[in-house]
């Protein structure tokens, strides 16, 4: 829980952190994947104790507190806990008998990331969820989907008054899927969501549309882009959206600018989109 302990290096982390201070830009600090010591000589995606967990999430929060280096105040515990590739184990068992134990983990860590944070920063917004947009799932196989996974949190009982989701439509510009999470589909997902936490503030962490090779045209990314800001804007809910990814990458080509830099018409499309955020939370 020290983060002036030699086996941290946080090098890396204050040249980003603190360079985006001097920037203005506040950031979303999101927590994944632990090292095959703290977990068991597991794949990355395999949860470590709780307790080491937690002393990790302390010492994050002690060095990025605002003295010294960065104030971070935004923190999700985990990124896409119902993601099978983000965290395991996922279920307990097969079939119809199935359960949904990383829904259980995930609980832990919220509670023990949130009593952590603020009692180093009071004021921080603990985000809940983070969820990946999986619409379908079988038990017992794979990760969960978003309806399942918040199903199996409700009789947890986390407290959630913010909470973020990923939303990556695959559909083709006109095309209105009603799938959960989806633009379409969104109003179920909010009726999902206010089995667990009613009327909570919705941040769209992840939005994108992937272009060529395999994706739409640039053309078509750009029309999809204006008409998801344009539906997310009139969501009252949805008090952020960030794209992902801001520039092409070889394994996903939803990038606003291309791998040279040179922007895509989405570029354009995104930036004149709806920008204002209630100020009512950091």
């Amino acid at each position: 829980a020290d983060p002036s302990d030699d086996a941290y290096n946080w090098q890396r982390t204050d040249i980003i952190l603190d360079g985006l201070e001097e920037r203005g830009i506040a950031p979303i600090v999101s927590f994944s994947q632990t090292p095959g010591w703290a977990n068991g000589s597991n794949a990355p995606e395999w949860v470590a104790g709780i307790d080491d967990y937690g002393a990790f999430v302390r010492a994050f929060a002690t060095r990025y507190s605002g003295s010294g280096h960065a104030l971070v105040r935004l923190y999700e515990p985990w990124n896409e806990p119902n993601n099978a590739a983000m965290l395991m184990p996922q279920w307990e068992g097969a079939g119809a008998s199935a359960k949904l134990v990383a829904a259980e983990t995930y609980a832990q860590m919220l509670a023990r990331a949130t009593s952590d944070i603020r009692e180093v920063t009071p004021d921080a917004a603990v985000i809940g969820l983070g969820l990946a947009d999986i619409d379908q799932s079988a038990p017992g196989i794979g990760g969960s989907s978003v309806a399942d996974f918040i199903a199996a949190l409700v009789p947890l009982t986390p407290r959630l008054t913010l909470v973020s989701q990923h939303l990556q439509p695959t559909d083709a510009p006109g095309v209105a899927s009603t799938r959960v999470p989806s633009l379409g589909g969104f109003d179920r997902y909010l009726a999902a969501l206010d089995t667990l936490a009613p009327n909570a503030d919705v941040l769209i962490t992840a939005v994108g549309y992937a272009t060529s090779p395999g994706g739409l045209t640039d053309a078509q990314q750009a029309t999809s882009t204006t008409q998801t800001m344009t539906t997310l804007a009139r969501q009252p809910r949805v008090r952020l959206a960030i794209w992902y990814s801001l520039q092409d990458t070889f394994e996903r080509p939803a990038g606003l600018l291309r791998t040279d830099g040179t922007e895509k018409p989405a570029w354009n499309a995104f930036a004149g989109s709806r920008k204002s955020i209630p100020s009512e939370r950091p």
